[in-house]
């Protein structure tokens, strides 16, 4: 009977991700959702949220640079990362994210240098320490940093990885949306094989169930 109850209550599952995998994904998440927050100060330059803009860029640039890490780790071999290129899968969110990761990090990585350079120039300049030898080094010359630099660096990092996830989100709520007011008669139909579109049938279905029982009503 003890075992009876244990196969009920706590069925037995594949493993569907591993920790890195989860990790990965983690990372990615923490360190665009910093990237965003910086943007008010360090590309808009409101002075109000320089504080918060300096403590995400770190946060941002130190996840970027994790999140990959974490996705090697996952193949066990990172050899094999080149198969994602070899094999595409579009509808694995790994291999969007091994398509979409490169150009996201670089960016990420110029936008963090070219908004902290100034500091870098200004520490460099004070003294003969390590801490501005290093600065000097990492300043790569005394050319002023252009102000373009940040906006267009933030700006892409930004963009890269929200345009191939923001209209398929925005139009599922949409869709939740009318069939939360009462409309069942437009169908949910998203094409696509990852995640989303998993959702989306989901809410197809979710649509034709709630206009039947609602047609069924109207007949009683």
């Amino acid at each position: 009977m003890s075992l009876l109850a244990t196969e009920i209550l706590t069925p037995r599952y594949e493993l569907a991700w591993y920790p890195w995998a989860v990790q990965y994904f983690f990372m990615i998440a923490i360190s665009y959702s910093a990237l965003m927050l910086s943007l008010p100060g360090l590309v808009f330059r409101r002075e109000r949220f320089m504080p918060l803009a300096r403590l995400a860029l770190l946060v941002a640039v130190t996840c970027t640079l994790v999140g990959p890490v974490a996705l090697l780790a996952d193949l066990h071999q990172p050899a094999r990362f080149w198969h994602f290129y070899a094999s595409p899968a579009p509808w694995s969110w790994m291999s969007i994210g091994a398509v979409l990761l490169p150009p996201y990090v670089v960016l990420t990585i110029l936008y963090g240098y070219f908004a902290w350079r100034p500091a870098l120039l200004a520490r460099g300049s004070e003294g003969q320490g390590w801490d501005a030898k290093l600065a000097r080094l990492l300043c790569l010359g005394s050319w002023q940093t252009p102000r373009l630099a940040v906006v267009v660096f933030g700006a892409l990092a930004a963009l890269s990885l929200s345009r191939g996830v923001r209209g398929a989100i925005l139009y599922l709520l949409r869709a939740t949306d009318r069939i939360s007011h009462g409309d069942f008669e437009r169908e949910v139909e998203l094409k696509r094989d990852d995640e989303l579109g998993q959702i989306a049938r989901a809410v197809e279905r979710m649509r034709v169930s709630l206009r039947e029982a609602m047609e069924r009503l109207r007949r009683k």
